[in-house]
């Protein structure tokens, strides 16, 4: 362990021996730090991932330069499909040590297979899109697209725990319970997947039958080696009495029948079955009402299904390309980090602004990229697109000029040249936009005094073609 302040190497005391500096706090973090890993890596070898991604991010918050703790947490996010997350990781512990690194050779191992590495990128997208079906309540929608993501990266927690839940909301609790199980041999400290496996295991319980008619049971005794079954005793005499019984009450049930319960009955029977034929005619009548009302629902859906397929269709044939391009720069550079040209190549195909950028993964990954690469490759598109611009070639220019100030955004000369290309090669917008952003970013400097007299003239030429 090393100084935090001269960088010699620490004693056992609690003080640099070099510089004096008090270092017990500090050495305190690093053996919390390292005794968090140890805990992630003790729940990693039992599956226990979402334990160990916890200890290790509080590991690595402790101290960032635990690379082993950063390796194994890019593993952990590997094996829980959060690929790009791992390739975060595994870059950054690459860039914080070249040397006998492990994320060296787990890079590699990606790179051998591009086209699987694209898929993977490309499930993040797929599992965003039914997260919004199911936003929509889209239900149906989210369900196929999840288990599209899962036949392309089967070890994706997040989906099938997300496709567990849908089964579960329209009452599938046996697919629910299987995706939740194979859930848990994912990551067996997985609390949601048992969350939802306890609902899906409640909610499929079978109701208690109760108030069970009890019957009389027969008297059981022994005579001799022979089992004796006696029917219950109802006593001596009651057959007699019971069928008696039986006659009279039919007898006074006949009369009482007869002279008053009849006339009665029959006069509400008449008046029942009135009531019944007024009904029935009601219910016919609102039965064709909610028929109406149900073919007229039946079509607004089936016209929003059709709407929502089309969304589907155009959403998977969004054209990636620019996020591929970011991989193959990475993957480029982390190769060969002096080809410089490869990778400038690689970028000047993309777009600046391309929205599949703007995702969190992939935003992620290229601020990584750009805080490794960004002061080089910056100076590298500076000097191409001044030598375009010399050459009066202004579209290379603006090219490069806008990845120059894309990547360094303190240089009021790039954004100088970029708007006089601009206006040179009669784009007038994109000459004003560098322009004004010019004079606000950097009003004290020559270019922004050069760029109002421009501002001005690009002003008066749109006011006199009006």
């Amino acid at each position: 362990m090393q100084c935090y302040s001269c960088g010699n190497e620490l004693t056992e005391k609690d003080y640099c021996t070099a510089c004096g500096a008090d270092v017990g706090f500090y050495k305190n973090i690093h053996y919390l730090s390292l005794k968090l890993y140890n805990e992630g890596l003790d729940r990693a070898r039992v599956r226990d991932l979402s334990g160990a991604a916890r200890c290790l991010r509080e590991s690595i918050s402790l101290n960032k330069n635990n690379i082993d703790a950063r390796n194994l947490l890019g593993l952990v996010y590997y094996e829980t499909g959060e690929v790009v997350a791992a390739l975060i990781e595994w870059v950054i512990s690459k860039n914080l040590r070249e040397e006998k690194n492990l994320a060296g050779d787990y890079l590699a191992e990606m790179q051998k297979d591009p086209q699987r590495l694209e898929t993977l990128g490309r499930t993040a997208k797929k599992f965003n899109l039914a997260l919004r079906y199911a936003e929509q309540e889209s239900y149906d929608l989210a369900v196929i697209q999840l288990k599209r993501i899962l036949q392309l990266n089967p070890g994706f927690l997040r989906a099938r725990q997300l496709l567990a839940l849908l089964y579960i909301r329209s009452g599938d609790f046996d697919r629910a319970k299987h995706e939740c199980a194979r859930c848990l041999r994912i990551d067996s400290g997985d609390t949601v997947a048992r969350r939802y496996m306890r609902e899906a295991d409640t909610e499929s319980l079978p109701g208690i039958q109760t108030n069970r008619r009890r019957e009389a049971q027969p008297v059981r005794y022994q005579s001799g080696n022979e089992m004796i079954i006696q029917p219950p005793s109802r006593g001596p005499g009651a057959g007699v009495w019971t069928f008696g019984a039986a006659v009279a009450g039919i007898c006074a049930g006949i009369a009482v029948a007869w002279f008053l319960i009849l006339p009665a009955r029959a006069t509400r029977i008449r008046e029942a079955a009135r009531g019944e034929i007024a009904a029935v005619c009601e219910e016919s009548d609102a039965k064709s009402a909610q028929i109406t009302d149900l073919e007229r629902k039946i079509s607004k859906l089936e016209s929003t299904i059709s709407e929502m397929e089309k969304e589907q269709e155009s959403a998977e044939e969004v054209d990636y390309h620019s996020a591929t391009a970011l991989l193959e720069a990475v993957s480029a550079y982390l190769k060969t980090p002096e080809d410089l040209g490869t990778v400038s190549e690689i970028l000047l195909g993309m777009e600046v602004d391309a929205p599949e950028l703007k995702d969190e993964g992939a935003a992620a990954l290229y601020d990584a990229f750009t805080d490794m690469a960004g002061e080089e490759l910056a100076e590298k598109f500076r000097q191409a697109g001044l030598a375009a611009f010399r050459e009066e070639d202004d579209e290379t220019a603006v090219k490069n000029l806008l990845w120059a100030s894309e990547l360094k955004s303190d240089d009021p000369e790039v954004l100088f040249i970029l708007g006089r290309a601009y206006y040179r090669s009669g784009d007038n917008g994109g000459a004003r936009e560098a322009f004004e952003k010019l004079v606000s970013d950097f009003p004290d400097t020559k270019e922004a005094s050069q760029a109002q007299d421009l501002l001005a003239e690009i002003n008066n030429t749109v006011d006199q073609t009006d």
